[in-house]
């Protein structure tokens, strides 16, 4: 019973629900967290376990008592308090909305009613009630899963085995399936990556199941340890298979649904197919089901509570009477609930997220000072809580940074027992050495990030003195500080600006594409500007008269067809045909530099919107990009002419998104990040004559056109694997904006089609998504969808490749295919100017 208990107590009704939604958004990555769960519980049951029943306690933070002082056991206690106030508060204020929904209850009634009846049974039963009430619980939500499985296999009439086979069969095109388990990447920053899920996993299950009293408390009522043991390592056998059956839920809602986009919230889509799709009878056991998860958590919350308030604050005996402590329980009720309605009304992200970042805060610190209890060594108590104080403070820096929510509890425990040992050997160089290390590292791991021109500043342009120079920049180049470049060498009257280039959109990007740019005044009136995207789309001799260094600043976004990159090509050509010196000053490539990926270019389709043959999505710098076409003859030839200002502080892999700046919209149709990821694969859309969300505020998100069935052509998307997107129906309208879009697409008339969302973008391949879209668009379609006439769609895709595969219906497997083998030499290729690791 105890077994049951644990996984009840720990099923909250977060789980209850978001385990289902992230098989549904998403796959099965969530098992890789459940595998360290078990790790973890094994680990508590041979080294904590043993301490407790050794002790014969009550609350387990006695045991720091008697292993260190009564102020260590009271400074864990109140760590444990605030953590399960907050915790919980932030668990039932999430029942509170999903019971909203489902029950049409308003906020505070759900709340309220809710709490008191769970209130009622904790007060009156005490523990080993609420352990047999929890294994009742328990069994109502997961029977409760369990026919929610029954009732859609039996309502599509379909085999298991063949579900199964639908969710893993996936074309080639995203290669991915609906039932993976194991994700790669860097484990220091991807939370989903095996590594750092895994291990996550094993110091979550660590520090829930052997620091946390309320779970610790499920255990420590059973009649030995070997009994606790089996207790707690059933139950993360337990849960594994529980999440197993909850994601295959989650799996099955979208089949069920056809892969459909819901326009739901995260966490919704379990609620809204019970509240919409379940009969009567079934669906008031599901939402006694939810109901039960949340009561259980919160029963669970207040004894817990209680007990630690009583054993560690006050003295043996001290508290007596019954009565005192079911009031200390009632106000420890009162709180959870008072807290749950503060959070409604001040709360605007992901609870899931908010939950989980508040235990790991406190976890590592509370888990430090157990595992300092398996050492004989004496320490100190004043170094312990020095310890435990910087500990608690890299936890709150390690959670507002970008690094992986999953390495927090690791974090804490290292940074708690290095100081510890370094004070308790007198080391205090050390221990400042340690503390000041990591929290500069932590607090700045999104500040690291230099770009060319932030180097080249900080080294005062050395370069760059006493010469006479070029710029070929735009409104992107800017410092770290968001300082201009011209507004910068204004405190350098030793380098003369001679001439300033602009590219398409102009020195201040507000062109719209393809609106010639004349000439624009700037901030130095002696500055001579020229635009490159209007009369002229290169430098003349004339204009670089008497100029030694061509600098180069702008900020790229990895696109083949993002003309930028010609403006370059053609100013490097000119320079170096006059010996004229090229520096570029290398920025960050947004999409970042590890994926490859689109068709290649034959030369015949060289234009200016891709006048080199590399792949679509390159993921090179500008700075490597022209390194790797001067040298391999590409360009005019004079390599050595070419100096590239290396950015500092980021690895390749990185992109735009995870650096802590701003998103400078690169041009008026590229507004942000998502808008830069999506156009590496939507750009496509503008070789048809399907409206790519010009004229709009969402331009490459929304996508379509007067005569698409929204409805039929997501149905048709279905059978693709889109992770890391999220697609659902919608209408709008295209307008036109002065400087953004003067003459968009179906202007004025309303348009069906599709918004995109990208959840993941370590996953997402915008690229094969919008080759998918294309085709998806003429099969079903064929009367009204068209490629431009003007066979802009060859000049985009790099050759004709696209435009006969999609007319001929020959599918796109053998097309992405192809584009795959033109990745793979071109990698070999920039495998030799590659300058970042």
């Amino acid at each position: 019973m105890a077994m049951f208990s644990i996984v009840a107590t720990e099923t909250s009704v977060l789980t209850f629900v978001s385990i289902p939604s992230i098989a549904y958004m998403g796959d099965w990555y969530f098992m890789q967290l459940v595998l360290g769960f078990v790790v973890g519980r094994v680990i508590v049951s041979i080294f904590i376990l043993p301490l407790y029943f050794k002790s014969k306690i009550v609350s387990i933070y006695q045991v720091l008592r008697e292993r260190f002082d009564s102020s260590i056991q009271k400074l864990a206690s109140g760590v444990f308090f605030i953590t399960r106030i907050l915790a919980d508060s932030v668990r039932f204020l999430a029942t509170a909305v999903i019971i909203e929904v489902i029950t049409g209850w308003g906020m505070y009634s759900s709340l309220l009613i809710i709490a008191s009846v769970t209130i009622v049974y904790s007060l009156i039963g005490g523990i080993k009630s609420i352990v047999y009430i929890d294994a009742l619980q328990f069994g109502v939500y997961f029977l409760g899963g369990i026919l929610c499985i029954l009732f859609i296999v039996y309502t599509l009439d379909l085999k298991v085995l063949s579900i199964f086979s639908s969710l893993v069969s996936t074309p080639a095109t995203l290669s991915s399936n609906k039932l993976d388990i194991v994700h790669f990447g860097n484990p220091l920053y991807a939370s989903s990556s095996f590594v750092s899920a895994f291990i996550g996993g094993i110091f979550l299950s660590f520090a829930s199941h052997g620091v946390d009293y309320m779970m610790v408390q499920r255990v420590i009522v059973t009649k030995s340890l070997t009994s606790a043991r089996k207790a707690l390592i059933g139950s993360g056998i337990f849960v594994l298979i529980q999440f197993a059956i909850f994601l295959f839920l989650g799996s099955l809602l979208w089949y069920y649904f056809e892969g459909l986009d819901l326009d739901l919230d995260i966490d919704r889509q379990l609620p809204y197919f019970i509240a919409n799709y379940i009969p009567i009878g079934l669906k008031g056991l599901l939402v006694a089901g939810i109901i039960s998860a949340s009561m259980s958590t919160l029963s669970s919350s207040i004894n817990s509570l209680s007990s630690t308030i009583i054993f560690d604050w006050f003295k043996e005996g001290q508290i007596d009477s019954i009565k005192v402590a079911r009031m200390i329980g009632l106000a420890c009720s009162l709180i959870i609930v008072a807290m749950s309605i503060y959070l409604y009304n001040v709360v605007d992200s992901a609870l899931i997220i908010i939950g989980l970042k508040v235990a790991s805060i406190t976890y590592g610190s509370l888990s430090s000072l157990f595992i300092l209890a398996l050492f004989k060594k004496k320490f100190k108590i004043n170094h312990i809580k020095i310890s435990f104080i910087v500990s608690f403070l890299v936890s709150i820096l390690w959670s507002q940074s970008s690094f992986s929510w999953t390495f927090i509890i690791p974090a804490s425990i290292l940074s708690f027992l290095c100081i510890l040992f370094s004070i308790q050997n007198k080391n205090i160089l050390y221990s400042l050495i340690v503390i000041f290390a990591s929290i500069y590292f932590i607090k700045n791991d999104k500040d690291i990030y230099l770009s060319g021109l932030d180097v080249i500043k900080a080294e005062n342009f050395n370069s760059l003195r006493n010469k006479n120079i070029a710029l070929l920049i735009n409104h992107t180049s800017l410092d770290k500080d968001g300082n201009h470049m011209i507004e910068i060498l204004e405190d350098y009257p030793d380098i003369r600006i001679k001439v300033v280039f602009s590219p398409e959109h102009g020195l201040l990007g507000l062109g719209e594409a393809g609106e010639k740019i004349d000439s624009q005044a700037v901030k130095t009136p002696e500055v001579n500007l020229v635009s490159l995207y209007g009369k002229k789309r290169k430098p003349s001799k004339e204009d670089l008269e008497g100029v030694d260094i061509l600098v180069v600043d702008i900020q790229d976004i990895g696109s083949r067809f993002y003309t930028y990159v010609s403006t370059i090509k053609n100013s490097i050509n000119t320079a170096k045909e006059l010996g004229v010196k090229v520096l570029i000053l290398d920025r960050l490539n947004p999409l970042g530099g590890d994926i490859v990926a689109g068709s290649g270019m034959l030369d015949r389709y060289s234009s200016f919107v891709g006048s080199m043959s590399i792949p679509i999505r390159h993921g090179l710098t500008v700075g490597e990009l022209f390194l790797l076409a001067s040298s391999e003859g590409w360009m005019y030839d004079s390599k050595d002419d070419i100096s590239v200002i290396k950015y500092k502080g980021l690895a390749r892999s990185n992109m735009y998104n995870f650096i802590d700046r701003d998103w400078i919209a690169t041009s008026p149709n590229i507004p942000n990040f998502e808008a830069a990821y999506l156009y590496t694969g939507l750009c496509l859309i503008e070789g048809t004559n399907v409206s790519e969300g010009r004229g709009t505020n969402k331009p490459f998100k929304l996508i379509g056109a007067p005569w698409i069935d929204s409805p039929k052509l997501l149905k048709s998307l279905r059978s693709y694997s889109l992770k890391g997107i999220q697609v659902k129906a919608v209408e709008f309208t295209p307008k036109s904006i002065i400087g953004k879009s003067t003459n968009p697409k179906y202007q004025n008339k309303v348009c069906n089609g599709i918004e995109l969302q990208v959840l993941d973008y370590d996953i997402f391949d915008p690229i094969a998504f919008s080759i998918i879209l294309i085709d998806e668009l003429n099969k079903n379609f064929p009367d009204n969808f068209n490629f431009l006439e003007s066979n802009f769609i060859n000049n985009l895709y790099g050759s004709s490749r696209l435009k006969d595969a999609v007319l001929k219906g020959q599918g796109i497997k053998e097309l992405l295919t192809s584009n795959e083998k033109d990745c793979n030499t071109f990698r070999e290729i920039r495998s030799n100017y590659v300058i970042y690791k």
